[in-house]
This record gives structure tokens, C-alpha cells and sequence, in this order.
């Protein structure tokens, strides 16, 4: 049932997209030839360190959680509840992030959130009890919103600093960003076959802990601060 209104909501939502004019021109011939990979380098690195910190976040963190953590019979109620106060936490945090960002600061939140966050990920692996998961999930979800929203700004107005790459730009980074993502992964399905779950998933935080500190590797035009 939850599946079903889930669903349903997903297609409202949609319909105001589909009822909107298309930005871009559609039948056009998407070619990669002339696309300046070289000097966009640091875009591809810190965008790999994005999605790399981004699903490793997202899956290795619950599952700790559940593992050696909350181990009775109450364990998805409780993760339930953790997830939907962190939920929260960040939608609140998000219009402040917002004004700072529309104030010309938005890499000085973007890399104070990242190296925030990193500490958040180093710390991981020494929580033991479900009030300190509590508050670094709710941490976790302001400064990754801290720099997430900054970064998406950036990235996105790079790609409109690119008339005629535009798809071709987003394309190629998300390509890149898979890659890394799944090259990550397969490292740790492999360190499964040596050392305990424990230890793999503690080099998971430890690895996203490494690409939150490359997502500050990034160079957009849009984060410059305006000399008056």
C-alpha cells in the first residue's frame, strides 16, 4: 500500500514537468568532439568524489545501523524515526543554506559542510549507542545539504557555461560518476572476501570520508565570490 501512494505521488508530482515547455532543443546531434575535457578535469574528479561520499552515505550508514546497532525486534521502527527527524532536520536547515548561497557563499558552506562531513564519516564506525546514531544522522543530513546544495548550483551553472555541451557535459560526468561508483563498490565486495562485515563497511566510512574531502577539488565559476 505504501508502494501504491508512493507511486501515485511520484506521477502527480510529474505532471506539472510534463505540462512545461522542454528548455532544450530536442533532435539535436549530441557530439563530444570539442568538448574541453581537459580543462574540466576538476570537475570530473570532485564529481566523482560526490557521487562516490553520496551512495556510500546512503547505503553503508543504514546498514551499520542495523547491524551493530539497533539489534532487537524494535530495529526498523527505530531506523524509521532516525531517518524521518534527519528528514526534517535538513528540510528546515535548506532555506538558510539557500540564503547563504544566494549571498555569494556558497563555497565557503560548500567546504566547511564537506570537511564537517568528513569528520562525520571518521566517526562512524565509533558509535555504539542509538542516541549518538541519532544525532550524527541529523548532522550528517544538514551538511550534506550544507554542500550539496552549493555544489548543484555550481555544477549545473557550469553546464550552462557550455553552450552546445551542455547534455553532453552532464552526460559525461554522471558516466564518470558511475564508474567511480561502481569501482568502489566492487572493492569492497572484494575486501568482503578477506575481512569481517565490520571492517569492510569501517573502510567504506573511511573511503567517503576521503571523497568528501575531493568534492572541494571543484572549480565552478558560479561559487566565486563577486569582489564589490
Amino acid at each position: 500500500y505504501l508502494f501504491l501512494i508512493a507511486t501515485i505521488l511520484i506521477i502527480v508530482g510529474l505532471i506539472p514537468l510534463f505540462l512545461t515547455r522542454e528548455p532544450t532543443k530536442t533532435r539535436q546531434h549530441i557530439r563530444l568532439a570539442g568538448l574541453p575535457i581537459r580543462k574540466l578535469k576538476r570537475d570530473y574528479i570532485s564529481v566523482g568524489a560526490f557521487g562516490v561520499e553520496n551512495t556510500l552515505s546512503i547505503f553503508l550508514w543504514p546498514t551499520f545501523i542495523g547491524l551493530f546497532i539497533l539489534i532487537d525486534n524494535t530495529v526498523y521502527a527505530k531506523i524509521g524515526l532516525l531517518t524521518t527527524i534527519a528528514i526534517i532536520s535538513s528540510i528546515l536547515a535548506a532555506y538558510a543554506i539557500g540564503k547563504i548561497i544566494d549571498n555569494k557563499k556558497g563555497r565557503a558552506l560548500l567546504r566547511a559542510n564537506a570537511v564537517a562531513n568528513s569528520g562525520l564519516q571518521l566517526a562512524r564506525p565509533f558509535i555504539s549507542t542509538y542516541p549518538g546514531a541519532f544525532l550524527v544522522s541529523v548532522a550528517n543530513d544538514i551538511v550534506t545539504s550544507g554542500y550539496r546544495m552549493p555544489y548543484q548550483k555550481g555544477w549545473y551553472d557550469a553546464a550552462d557555461d557550455l553552450p552546445g555541451y551542455r547534455i553532453v557535459y552532464i552526460a559525461s560526468m554522471e558516466w564518470f560518476s558511475s564508474l567511480c561508483k561502481s569501482s568502489i563498490w566492487w572493492f569492497l565486495v572484494l575486501l568482503t572476501g578477506f575481512f569481517t562485515d565490520r571492517t569492510v563497511l569501517n573502510v567504506g566510512f573511511i573511503l567517503a570520508a576521503i571523497a568528501s574531502m575531493l568534492i572541494m577539488t571543484e572549480k565552478f565559476k558560479a561559487l566565486n565570490v563577486k569582489k564589490p
